[in-house]
C-alpha cells in the first residue's frame, strides 16, 4: 500500500491523547484511518489510478496521491472509505452477536469508525462527502464557485467549533473541537485547493531523463507555484484565462518578479 508517513504535528495529538490516558483512542484511530484509507487505496488501484501511501497530520490523514480522478471513479473511489467503516461496524456488531464478551475490548474500536466515518461523509471538500459533491455537481456548476462556497462553509464551522472547544473547556473538554476547527479554518484558507497534478510523460533534459508534471492553476503567480518546482520532475503550468488556455515552463515561472 506504500509508506505511512507521520507529520511532526501529529505528535501534538500523540502527546495530548497520552496524557490525558486516551492510550485506546488514539491506538484505535490509527487503525481505523489506515483501515479507511486502504479502502480509498484499493479502489483507486483497481480503477488504474497510483497511490503512494498515507500521511498522518494533526487535523486529519490521506492518501499520498497526485491522481486525478475521472468524475465517476472519483465517487467510487471517496465512498470506499465510509464503505470499509460501515462493514467493520456491521462485523463488530454481528461479532458481540457470536461473542458478548468482546463488546469490552471492540466498543471503542466501533466508536473510531463510526466517528471517522460520519465526519469523512460531511459534505465540505476535500472530505470524502465533499468530494463526491463536487464530482457530482462539478459539470453544473464550475468548480471554482463550488470551492469558493465551500471555504466559507469551512470558517464558518471552523469557527462554530473552535467556539464549542472553548465553552467544553468549562464542562468537560473536547479535544476534537479543536482538532475539527483546526482542520476547517487551514482548509478554509488553503488558495491551492484547485491546483492539481493533470497528467505526466518522459523529458530529456541534457542527459537526464525526467517526468513532466502538468498543474492546472488558477493563476501564475510565483510565490504560489515554487514549491510545485523541484529537482526530480520538470514542471509545466496551465492556466485559464477568459476561456483561453495558457501554458508556462518552470523557467516562465522562475524568471516572474
Amino acid at each position: 500500500m506504500g509508506k505511512i508517513k507521520f507529520k511532526p504535528l501529529f505528535l501534538i495529538y500523540v502527546f495530548l491523547c497520552m496524557y490525558f490516558g486516551w492510550y485506546n483512542q488514539i491506538f484505535y484511530y490509527v487503525i481505523t484511518v489506515v483501515l479507511h484509507e486502504y479502502g480509498h487505496h484499493y479502489m483507486a488501484r483497481k480503477l488504474g489510478y497510483e497511490t503512494q501511501g498515507i500521511i498522518f497530520n494533526v487535523y486529519g490523514a490521506g492518501l499520498n496521491s497526485s491522481a486525478i480522478y475521472k468524475r465517476k471513479d472519483d465517487i467510487i473511489v471517496s465512498l470506499a472509505g465510509p464503505i470499509v467503516n460501515l462493514l467493520l461496524i456491521v462485523l463488530i456488531v454481528c461479532f458481540w452477536w457470536v461473542l458478548p464478551s468482546s463488546y469490552l475490548f471492540t466498543l471503542e474500536f466501533l466508536k473510531s469508525n463510526l466517528a471517522v466515518m460520519i465526519f469523512n461523509l460531511i459534505p465540505i471538500y476535500p472530505l470524502d462527502g465533499g468530494r463526491v459533491v463536487v464530482a457530482l455537481f462539478g459539470q453544473k456548476f464550475k468548480k471554482e464557485k463550488i470551492l469558493k462556497v465551500n471555504k466559507m462553509l469551512c470558517l464558518i464551522l471552523g469557527i462554530v467549533c473552535c467556539i464549542g472547544f472553548v465553552v467544553s473547556i468549562f464542562y468537560y473538554v473536547n479535544f476534537s473541537f479543536i482538532f475539527i476547527g483546526v482542520f476547517l479554518i487551514l482548509n478554509s484558507i488553503d488558495v491551492n485547493k484547485n491546483l492539481y497534478f493533470e497528467k505526466s510523460s518522459a523529458f530529456v533534459k541534457g542527459d537526464k531523463e525526467l517526468e513532466v508534471k502538468i498543474f492546472k492553476v488558477n493563476s501564475l503567480e510565483k510565490k504560489k507555484l515554487l514549491k510545485y518546482i523541484r529537482s526530480d520532475y520538470y514542471s509545466m503550468f496551465l492556466c485559464e484565462k477568459h476561456n483561453k488556455f495558457i501554458l508556462k515552463s518552470e523557467e516562465d515561472i522562475l524568471s516572474l518578479d
